[in-house]
């Protein structure tokens, strides 16, 4: 089960929503979206087509725009990519994280170390 957080019109509240595993279905969709989108540079295009993939997934439990408008662009993004790595990877929510964290461990290393060389 995968769950995310919707910010009602105040942004204060959140209301959860879930869904309970990804089907076939959703695995064919993850592979469609990322053919469409711009992995250089996220577009406006790119954003329609992640919020209409996440909607769809979550079975219409909300709208694109209650999406756009209860999520933040990082937290959109971060919620597509830990979708694509539970769906198209297997990976748990958790794994995600760890991969996630050891991903920014490993460039903040390498940062100091470019720092100490010069």
């Amino acid at each position: 089960m995968y769950k995310i957080y919707l910010r009602d019109e105040d942004g204060k509240n959140k209301k959860p929503f879930s869904v309970p595993f990804f089907s076939t279905k959703h695995y064919r969709r993850a592979l469609e979206v990322m053919e469409q989108i711009n992995n250089d540079k996220v577009t406006i295009n790119d954003i329609e087509i992640l919020s209409a993939f996440i909607v769809e997934v979550f079975r219409n439990q909300f709208t694109e725009d209650e999406l756009q408008a209860g999520v933040s662009k990082l937290e959109l993004t971060e919620i597509a990519g830990t979708m694509f790595s539970m769906i198209l990877y297997d990976m748990t929510e958790e794994q995600v994280k760890e991969a996630k964290n050891k991903a920014l461990q490993v460039g903040k290393e390498e940062k100091e170390k470019t720092a100490n060389l010069g």
